[in-house]
């Protein structure tokens, strides 16, 4: 399977990363490796991962499992530490998409595209220079309203990016229950009247502050 920039094969239980090697000569790959839970090994790094059950896409695993608010803040929770463990790095995620996010016994998320990492600059900014879908349901504002390549933008895109990924996570395991077709979401405001669904939860808090317009405001906060 494809996860994100990596491809994953399994054998006997067993998880590897194949194209490990190709995946080493990205400047980027070794500190986003450092956030994945690998076998111990006599040969560092290891191209085994870690799991007891299973390991997926995140697409997979929302077809698989009634997404809940359980897994939607296990989801922040993975995701802020391996972006707080990147920026500590100077480097940032530009945007998050479904497929980039792998899921490991249900319960642990990590974000495995290293094709979307780039060095931070002066001011908190990196710049794109890769270009991307821009009708993709997931990407921040700034990058729907931009004309030229490559631009400059905050390290706080992805938080946008992320807060619409669990949104969307939550309303497919919401449709799923009550047996309705899943389609995404396509405005701000689809997805802040979804979100009214969990205000008297913590959760609700810190994916308001990360869906705001300017990137300049969004905060990523655990409350």
């Amino acid at each position: 399977m494809i996860i994100g920039s990596l491809h994953i094969s399994t054998e006997n239980y067993i998880y590897k990363i194949t194209n490990f090697i190709k995946c080493h000569d990205h400047p980027l790959f070794s500190p986003m490796l450092q956030c994945f839970p690998l076998k111990s090994t006599y040969k560092l790094p290891s191209d085994q991962l870690y799991c007891s059950e299973f390991i997926t896409s995140l697409p997979e695993f929302i077809q698989m499992k009634s997404f809940t608010i359980h897994h939607a803040t296990k989801l922040l929770y993975s995701i802020y530490y391996q972006i707080h463990f990147l920026f500590e790095n100077n480097i940032a995620i530009s945007f998050i998409d479904l497929q980039d996010i792998m899921v490991i016994d249900g319960v642990y998320f990590y974000f495995c595209n290293c094709n979307k990492l780039y060095n931070i600059k002066k001011n908190n900014c990196f710049v794109i220079t890769d270009c991307y879908d821009t009708s993709n349901p997931f990407l921040p504002p700034e990058f729907q309203k931009n004309t030229i390549m490559p631009f400059s933008t905050l390290s706080t895109s992805v938080y946008y990016s992320l807060a619409v990924i669990i949104i969307y996570c939550l309303h497919t395991g919401n449709e799923k229950r009550t047996n309705n077709p899943v389609n995404y979401f396509l405005s701000k405001s689809e997805y802040l009247s979804f979100l009214q669904k969990y205000r008297h939860t913590k959760l609700y808090h810190t994916l308001l502050l990360c869906l705001m317009e300017d990137p300049i405001e969004r905060k990523l906060i655990l409350f």
